[in-house]
């Protein structure tokens, strides 16, 4: 169990809404009445690998899945929208990321986004000021940024935003010190990470004399392939680093009856929380791990009152319908481009075929009546 003063209850606020557990509700990131798929994410290996016991990897699957059908958005992604909106949608006007953005709650907000947040970032890309960038951007119009050393000028944004990225660079305390520095006071760095809570931090791989040293066996993320290496497993104890570096941090949809549940946004402020946000979240702590065995349990602790608009979803659905088409249409293009150069090369592969073949005789034919010549050449000798 984690060290209790890794989370202070002035630090800690425990909500489950949104949580990971709902099969159905209303998308925080683009405001749709949506159906949400748990897939199967965390493979054997990973889940070997961080010692996650069949709960753990159950939910940490449920925190990468539950697609909105809409956008696209994972549980993790939907929890990185309401946090954001719940920051700086301070009237509590609107009910997803997405409204918020084109109601002009963010139109003096600088924001860097540092890595895209996946599906999130077609929303976040509406924001005006928006600066994005990556590590390793393959498009050289998006501009490259390193966690470990960001180019961009210190108080200078009010927003950073990073996701499921902190576990890959080697120095998690320097990209915190680098997020710091380059917010305004005042300024948030709302992220996610892979964080099990009730053990604190251990590092996979440290940087030693220049070379990376290996203390546990290489591990990635995604599907298991040799991607983005993970540097650090985060515990509680992240809470303690940050406040180190200098943040104040809170916790938001940390769940109040589960500490297995990793769904968790981490929103670190340059500055003190001087006022509690205009929203009915529940300060506390842990106190039992309770262990249910099922991702259905969950408190509510913070439930907003969402208006079905009948005429938004009609809009929402005649937009999934075009894409769908779009898709489908895309797909029969791409069947289309397969297919002919299939035949061409088929046409090619006979072609050749035949000329092997013509030449093969024109070879093998005076080879046989030059060998038939010299054999008679050869006998009356022997």
């Amino acid at each position: 169990m984690a060290n209790t003063d890794d989370l202070p209850a002035q630090y800690v606020r425990l909500s489950a809404q949104p949580t990971v557990q709902a099969e159905a509700g209303y998308c925080t990131s683009c405001g749709a009445f949506s159906s949400f798929r748990y897939v199967e994410i965390i493979n054997e290996q990973l889940a070997a690998q961080w010692e996650l016991n069949p709960l753990q990897r159950e939910l940490f699957s449920a925190r990468e899945s539950r697609y909105c059908l809409f956008c696209g958005c994972s549980t993790r992604l939907r929890n990185q929208a309401e946090a954001i909106r719940l920051v700086f949608d301070t009237k509590d006007e609107y009910q997803s990321l997405q409204e918020a953005v084109r109601g002009g709650v963010f139109a003096d907000i600088k924001v860097a986004e540092i890595n895209s947040c996946g599906e999130l970032h077609h929303v976040l890309e509406e924001i005006e000021n928006l600066k994005y960038s990556e590590y390793v951007p393959a498009d050289t119009s998006i501009e490259h940024q390193d966690l470990l050393g960001l180019s961009y000028s210190s108080n200078s944004f009010d927003l950073v935003l990073t996701s499921d990225t902190l576990e890959h660079v080697p120095d998690a305390t320097k990209a915190f010190q680098e997020t710091f520095r380059i917010l305004k006071p005042g300024g948030y760095h709302i992220f996610t990470t892979p964080i099990v809570w009730d053990r604190q931090t251990r590092a996979r791989v440290t940087m030693g004399n220049g070379e990376p040293d290996h203390l546990l066996a290489d591990s990635f993320h995604g599907s298991g392939e040799d991607d983005y290496l993970v540097w650090s497993e985060f515990g509680a104890d992240i809470i303690t680093n940050l406040k180190e570096v200098g943040f104040s941090p809170q916790v938001f949809f940390l769940n109040a009856t589960n500490i297995d549940d990793p769904s968790a946004v981490i929103v670190a402020r340059k500055g003190v929380f001087t006022k509690p946000l205009n929203h009915q979240l529940v300060d506390g702590l842990f106190t039992d791990k309770i262990k249910t065995g099922s991702k259905f349990a969950s408190a509510s602790l913070y439930q907003k009152s969402y208006q079905f608009d009948p005429e938004f979803q009609g809009l929402k659905l005649s937009a999934l319908s075009t894409k769908l088409q779009l898709t489908l249409n895309h797909v029969a293009n791409l069947e289309h481009l397969v297919e002919e150069p299939k035949q061409k090369i088929n046409r090619l592969e006979a072609e050749l075929d035949g000329i092997y073949r013509s030449r093969r005789w024109k070879i093998t034919e005076p080879m046989a009546q030059f060998n038939a010549f010299f054999r008679r050449f050869r006998s009356p000798r022997d």
